[in-house]
């Protein structure tokens, strides 16, 4: 499981606009399926936050995808006028390892979440 937080989306809402806003979003949706196989579930889990739920994936392949996942993110870039490039957090939690139930694995992907949230390199969302 996978738990995925666009970085400053409340920010990039109330200096650019909610348009903008959703155009990170549907930018950063595009990456995480495209990042993922055709048989995961990439699903919007709030207003800034999506779930990947990647089945019969250990943590050397979850760790792969992670890592697929962030260099993705890297190269994107919006097409809005704004031209952000967006990025994420992302917390990690395998099965059983991490736990048993999806409340376990929820809670520890998104406590990995806010760990990688503590190091990221927020875009700069200053109005041009």
């Amino acid at each position: 499981m996978f738990l995925v937080d666009v970085n400053n989306l409340k920010t990039i809402n109330d200096v650019h606009g909610h348009m903008t806003g959703d155009e990170v979003i549907k930018h950063v949706s595009h990456t995480l399926i495209g990042c993922t196989r055709k048989w995961d579930l990439v699903t919007r889990w709030g207003g800034d936050e999506f779930v990947i739920i990647a089945s019969n994936i250990d943590q050397a392949g979850a760790s792969t995808m992670l890592e697929r996942i962030e260099d993705h993110m890297l190269a994107i870039e919006t097409s809005t006028k704004h031209s952000l490039k967006p990025s994420v957090s992302i917390g990690v939690a395998v099965y059983p390892v991490d736990g048993s139930t999806f409340d376990d694995l929820i809670g520890v992907a998104d406590g990995r979440m806010y760990d990688d949230k503590k190091k990221a390199q927020y875009i700069d969302v200053a109005p041009m």
